[in-house]
């Protein structure tokens, strides 16, 4: 069954919309129905989506950024990039803190944010080619950017500081390991003290394809999405890193050459994979399932 927020996993447009929504028991039978612009929203694919405290769904799309409140649509003038190549992703981003704040990533590459109540964006400055936004267990907020900067918000001076800086790196994610942070670069995952901001590698990359995304999962294994060899596992040190047909025991899986858009660990453990153009994947790393979900013509409540 779904959580209690039902309208909000009813709304499936895209891949990127699945996996950042859905949160499902571990079972067979899941059906999506499409939201799309016959029901307000500003264009069909969405690029990033996000759940405020109060229950709106904020999804950003080329055209706008949405907020869908289960009924209805209003939507911000605000655009969105929407960049994939084998090489090089560059997706717009909205997020939900903790404390009500909406903060996105528009094409500009200048993040912004709405407080709680507010009806105007407000830009943070300094930024200039932010690429990835990321709230960590404490609520606080990291940006990194495509020219190699990790950026955290200062609450009590309400500005972003820059923390670390490495010219020739590209920052595609940010995520938690343990209590430090899970950076990925396009050819490097490194673990990132949160107090001293030292970085310190835990896999290079050794094939051409980048880098994409990376989640330490509960069971304390490292997943990491490519841009053109899917989706790859290993220890939490980095070691015995394998493709993840090898680890599930299933050869020729459809994930192992897929572009990895972004990763997911939902309330019931499952993992979520969102590619680009192969649907979506869930994943049961205990019993070491997977299960494919795609659009089917003669299935309406397939994904789309």
């Amino acid at each position: 069954m779904y959580s209690s927020s039902k309208f909000f996993f009813k709304a499936i447009g895209v891949a990127l919309f699945v996996f950042k929504s859905l949160v499902a028991d571990a079972q067979k039978n899941i059906s999506f129905r499409q939201l799309s612009v016959n029901d307000g929203l500003s264009q069909n694919s969405a690029v990033s989506i996000a759940q405020d405290p109060k229950g709106f769904l904020w999804v950003a799309t080329q055209e706008g950024l949405n907020r869908y409140d289960g009924n209805q649509f209003l939507v911000y003038p605000k655009k969105f990039n929407d960049i994939t190549q084998e090489s090089q992703v560059i997706l717009g981003k909205v997020l939900a803190d903790k404390k009500g704040r909406i903060w996105i990533i528009p094409d500009t590459n200048i993040p912004e944010f709405l407080e709680s109540g507010a009806d105007t964006f407000v830009a943070v400055e300094g930024i200039h080619s932010a690429n990835e936004i990321f709230e960590d267990q404490s609520g606080r907020i990291w940006f990194g950017t495509l020219s190699g900067q990790l950026f955290l918000w200062n609450e009590d001076l309400q500005a972003a500081e820059n923390v670390w800086i490495n010219p020739s790196k590209e920052v595609v994610d940010i995520g938690e390991f343990a209590d430090e942070l899970l950076v990925t670069f396009k050819d490097e995952i490194a673990i990132f003290d949160k107090t001293n901001f030292q970085p310190r590698t835990l896999i290079k990359r050794k094939s051409p394809s980048p880098f994409s995304k990376a989640l330490f999962t509960n069971e304390k294994q490292l997943l990491i999405g490519t841009l053109k060899d899917g989706l790859w596992i290993a220890d939490s040190d980095g070691s015995e890193l394998k493709p993840i047909s090898e680890f599930l025991k299933q050869p020729e899986l459809s994930l192992d050459d897929a572009m990895v858009l972004d990763l997911y660990q939902d309330s019931k453990g499952m993992i979520w994979v969102a590619t680009y153009g192969n649907g979506s994947f869930m994943i049961d790393l205990e019993t070491r399932q997977i299960q494919h979900f795609t659009y089917s013509k003669q299935n309406p409540r397939s994904l789309h």
